[in-house]
């Protein structure tokens, strides 16, 4: 085997090993009727290869809710920046969006004023660098 060929085949089992080891994978939805709902994020790194999950992948907010939406880092090692949600195309939809916890948690109002379906990023800090997760509000 040519050393292309190695060198493809680890970095392809690496990034399978990390894929199949997150904590948080099963894709669920939050339905989210509180004044506040809450989602994890994990960080789960294997063979140097570092991986952020999260325990619900869309965030359902029914019509007439207009809650605090909170991400709860479970790794220490790991913080939010001040961009640590960034909500593709919401306008004015979501407000206060801010770090707290000292990095560790990130807090977004969701006005809730219009129904659709937000693409939002999750970007966190820390060392090995985790590329950042694409999941999904939706205001119902």
């Amino acid at each position: 085997m040519s050393a292309k060929a190695l060198f493809s085949a680890v970095v392809l089992c690496a990034v399978v090993l990390a894929c199949g080891s997150q904590p948080f994978s099963d894709g669920r939805t939050l339905r989210c009727t509180g004044q506040s709902c809450d989602v994890q994020v994990a960080v789960s790194c294997s063979s140097g290869v570092c991986v952020a999950s999260i325990d619900k992948d869309t965030v359902q907010v029914p019509q007439g809710n207009s809650p605090n939406i909170i991400w709860q880092l479970q790794n220490p090692a790991y913080t939010f920046p001040s961009n640590g949600i960034v909500i593709a195309n919401g306008g004015t939809e979501f407000d206060n969006c801010q770090v707290e916890a000292n990095g560790r948690r990130f807090k977004c109002h969701d006005k809730h004023t219009r129904a659709g379906r937000y693409k939002y990023t999750v970007n966190i800090t820390g060392s090995p660098a985790v590329p950042p997760l694409d999941p999904f509000v939706d205001n119902q």
